[in-house]
């Protein structure tokens, strides 16, 4: 009784580890890896449908500069998701630009835009939009 309670212990402890080691892949540096060697439209999917599980608004951190751990695990504002956007796009080998922009007569809000020759995409937090360059198949 006692062996097979350790066994099932034991299993049980190894499983709990393995997903918290396959947890770990959905980080900033797994993404670069996850999402490369795609088009800059599959690319930007990949990266927003990973970040999509720990996705998290949090107002109370606006104007603070978030690590990668951080802003997983609090959340940030619109500017803390373009950045880290930014950093992915970068290394992905995609140009990479936020862009700030009045959204009403008081408010800023900001996106994180990826392009290359086939297009661009917009990530605005958890949601994205691509637009492919018809002009470039010529």
């Amino acid at each position: 009784g006692f062996l097979l309670g350790l066994f099932f212990f034991s299993v049980v402890m190894l499983i709990i580890s393995l997903d918290q080691d396959f947890n770990k892949f959905t980080g900033e540096e797994n993404i670069s890896i996850v999402c490369s060697n795609k088009s800059i439209f599959d690319a930007s999917k990949c990266a927003v449908e990973i970040t999509k599980k720990f996705y998290k608004y949090n107002i109370s951190n606006i104007g603070k500069d978030l690590d990668l751990e951080r802003l997983k695990k609090e959340g940030g504002v619109c500017s803390s998701w373009s950045d880290y956007y930014k950093e992915i796009g970068l290394e992905l080998g995609f140009y990479s630009n936020n862009v700030i922009f009045n959204n009403n007569c008081s408010k800023l809000h900001e996106i994180n835009i990826w392009s290359d020759e086939d297009g661009y995409c917009l990530m605005d937090q958890d949601i994205i939009y691509c637009v492919p360059l018809e002009n470039n198949k010529k």
